[in-house]
This record gives C-alpha cells, sequence and structure tokens, in this order.
C-alpha cells in the first residue's frame, strides 16, 4: 500500500470513529431540544389559543321583539325548536324559512314510486306541531345552498315587506359568520339578532374535544376565512 492510500485510509478512520459520531450527537441534542421546547409550548398553549378560536365562530345576542324570525335551512330539527320557542314566547308574529335543494336520496325514492317527505315538508311539519301556525310562516321559493344566497333572499324580502328587526335563529357554529353575512346583506338601519340553537350547543372552551363540536368547527373555521377574503 502506497504512502497516499495509508494516508487516505487514517483520515477516514478518524472521521468515521471520531468526528461523524460527535456531530450527530450534537445535531440530535440540538433537535430534541427544538422539538421539546415546541412541543411545550404547544401543549400549554393550546386551550388559549383553541378557546379564541371556538370564540371567534360563536355569536349569540339577547333577544327583544322582533318583526320576523328567520330560520335558515340545516340543523334540522334543532333550528325549528329554537325558532319555535321564540314564537310562542311572542319575540316576532311572523317566521321565515330558507330552503336548501331537494335531497339526491328523496328523488330517488320518488322516482322509484316511493312517497318520501322532502326535507322542506318535515320543516313545516315540526313547526305546525311545535305551534307555529302555517299562516305565518313564509317560504323562500328559490332553493340556496350557501349563507350568502340566504342573505341576498332574505334582505330582498325585508326591503319588500318594509321590515326593519330580524331575528336570525342557525347553529351555534354557525352564528358568527351568518351575523357577518346578513349584517352586510341587510339595510344599515335593519335591527339584527342573532340566535343559537340550544339543543346542539357549541361550547368555545371544549369543542375540540367533542367529535361533532370539532368536525362542525373546523369547516365552519374554512368557511369563515374564505368568506372573510372573497366577499371582501
Amino acid at each position: 500500500m502506497s504512502c497516499a492510500e495509508r494516508e487516505s485510509l487514517r483520515m477516514r478512520e478518524t472521521y468515521t470513529v471520531t468526528i461523524r459520531p460527535r456531530r450527530v450527537l450534537a445535531w440530535s441534542a440540538a433537535l430534541g431540544g427544538g422539538v421539546a421546547v415546541i412541543v411545550a409550548v404547544l401543549w400549554l398553549a393550546q386551550a388559549p389559543l383553541l378557546e379564541r378560536v371556538g370564540d371567534q365562530l360563536l355569536h349569540e345576542d339577547s333577544m327583544a321583539d322582533a318583526d320576523v324570525i328567520v330560520v335558515l335551512s340545516g340543523g334540522t330539527p334543532a333550528r325549528e325548536i329554537e325558532a319555535a320557542d321564540l314564537y310562542r314566547a311572542g319575540y316576532a308574529p311572523r317566521v321565515v324559512l330558507t330552503t336548501a335543494p331537494p335531497r339526491a336520496s328523496v328523488t330517488a325514492l320518488r322516482n322509484r314510486g316511493v312517497h318520501a317527505p322532502n326535507l322542506l315538508e318535515e320543516r313545516l311539519r315540526y313547526m305546525a306541531e311545535l305551534g307555529v301556525p302555517n299562516d305565518v310562516i313564509s317560504v323562500m321559493p328559490e332553493p340556496v345552498s350557501s349563507t350568502m344566497q340566504e342573505s341576498e333572499l332574505v334582505s330582498d324580502w325585508v326591503r319588500q315587506q318594509g321590515l326593519d328587526r330580524v331575528i336570525l335563529v342557525t347553529s351555534g357554529y354557525h352564528t358568527a359568520r351568518a351575523r357577518w353575512v346578513f349584517e352586510r346583506a341587510l339595510d344599515e338601519h335593519v335591527s339584527l339578532r342573532v340566535r343559537p340553537d340550544s339543543l346542539e350547543p357549541f361550547d368555545p372552551q371544549l369543542w375540540w374535544r367533542d367529535r361533532n363540536m370539532l368536525r362542525n368547527g373546523l369547516f365552519e373555521w374554512q368557511k369563515l376565512i374564505f368568506y372573510r377574503l372573497w366577499y371582501r
């Protein structure tokens, strides 16, 4: 073996035995320490941060007399129950229902000759059996697939009817976004009060610990960000 080959072998052995393990240990210690610090900070801060996220989704106003109670589609029957309770308590003499597109499953059943009530029929039946007469209920005829579309239809109807006090009933996790959207659509003189349903509550302090609240909260937070960016 030549002198050059012996020197090259000696350098490789030195690097492998002494230098490389020290560097690996140093890098591992630094990385491990950094990860530990990040995990500790996130663990200590998770509850306050998540509570703040939940607080951004929930909004509830004190109730006062109004001209109409608007019940947004979805969340049946909890929203209908809340609206019926408000009506029977005398907060407003009229109720408005927005409507969602027909469900594909109901259409499939009807195509096979099976009688299947659609969601609007179910909602009207619930309202009637909860003590809300059919003649005080107005139904928005055009199906909607978003809160923005609901706000546009309702604001046009409120304007045509000459009303200026509205109670909006929806699910707790949806209240903040619904309020933001409807305030933009309604005329400035219209007083808007938002009421979450009480049967399926959204708790900002615990929402990430419950499966349903977690799912609804995550989806709603994405929608809230999208609305704030898209409908500026």
